[in-house]
């Protein structure tokens, strides 16, 4: 039940993007000399949130071309099963962008980025060089930009 769960909202797949987000945040926060723990745990959230609901909407896209292929990231044709986490997921991020107001900009640019490389009509992921920066930015900059903005 539990693999179900982590494979569905593609968790495993989250974390190896994570990792070294939160090397280079825990690496920051030393040199900055500013150990706000508290800002590490909100930046993990919102990049937990941000990661998990990109994932999660691009399966969601995805789903007939991955079906064709054999995969299934645990949406197992009930595209439904997803709605609930494709809401929840971003109005946390947003909520957090909003709570930490210094870091709004920056955290609601990486939902938008995440939104716009798998939504369609705008679909960047299949617009060349366009889906490698908005992937790089949603995933990795926005995230580390928002935790440097919330110490700031």
């Amino acid at each position: 039940m539990l693999s179900g769960i982590l494979d569905f909202l593609r968790i495993r797949k989250s974390f190896e993007k994570m990792q070294m987000n939160a090397v280079a945040g825990l690496i920051f926060l030393w040199l900055s000399g500013n150990a706000n723990l508290f800002a590490f745990a909100v930046f993990l959230a919102y990049e937990t949130a941000l990661i998990t609901y990109g994932y999660l909407l691009n399966s969601f896209e995805d789903e007939k071309q991955d079906r064709k292929a054999g995969k299934d990231f645990g949406l197992g044709g009930n595209k439904a099963a997803a709605a609930p986490f494709l809401i929840i997921l971003p109005a946390f991020a947003v909520a957090l962008s909003i709570a930490f107001r210094e870091a709004f900009l920056f955290g609601a640019l990486g939902f938008f980025l995440a939104t716009a490389y798998s939504l369609r009509p705008v679909r960047l992921k299949e617009r060349g060089i366009y889906g490698v920066v908005s992937s790089s930015l949603a995933q990795s900059s926005m995230p580390f930009l928002f935790l440097t903005k919330k110490l700031a």
